[in-house]
């Protein structure tokens, strides 16, 4: 079954506003949670990426925007171009070359479990997203479950962009991840 975030990045993409903003051959990052009041609305980061030379290589540039939306209702509510407007200004946002996919720890996967390892991952973002709505917490077997498959699917050359777009929550949970590592 399909999950309600992969569902939501779909729609994004093949909305008026994805469909004029964000060109074809994008990618959709990681979604990042964000609270205003009592409302949850969820960012999408999109990324460019391009064949390399060798068969199943592939160059990723930095998220070059953001579309972000209403968990409660998919409705966008922001588009933020990132070159213009970028999070952080000691990064470079501007498209160059900054890593491959697949990185090291997904290397050895299959297509078709690479595919099983992110659909598990949007589930779980499902469950989070729903979870902040009801300001309730998570138990920490799911936050550490949550955090080492994140830590494992995250792009490592994307993290710093990650990190300067939602800081908090990447330092939760990639924290997380890093520390259920070392206790293996």
């Amino acid at each position: 079954m399909t999950s309600r975030t992969e569902i939501l990045m779909k729609q994004v993409r093949s909305s008026p506003m994805g469909r004029q903003l964000v060109p074809l051959e994008a990618g959709t990052g990681w979604p990042m949670p964000s609270r205003q009041a009592t409302k949850l609305f969820v960012k999408l980061p999109f990324y460019g990426f391009r064949r390399g030379k060798k068969a199943g290589e592939t160059h990723l540039t930095p998220p070059f925007a953001i579309i972000t939306v209403d968990w409660s209702n998919g409705l966008p509510v922001e588009y933020l171009n990132l070159q213009v407007r970028s999070p952080d200004p000691k990064l470079d946002w501007n498209g160059r070359v900054v890593g491959m996919f697949p990185h090291p720890s997904i290397a050895g996967l299959k297509l078709s479990e690479y595919k099983k390892q992110r659909c598990a991952l949007l589930k779980m973002y499902d469950e989070l997203f729903d979870t902040l709505i009801l300001r309730k917490g998570l138990p920490k077997f799911w936050e550490n479950l949550f955090s080492e498959r994140l830590g494992r699917l995250m792009e490592p050359s994307l993290l710093p962009y990650y990190e300067a777009m939602e800081p908090d929550f990447f330092a939760k949970f990639l924290a997380a991840s890093e520390e259920v590592a070392r206790n293996d």
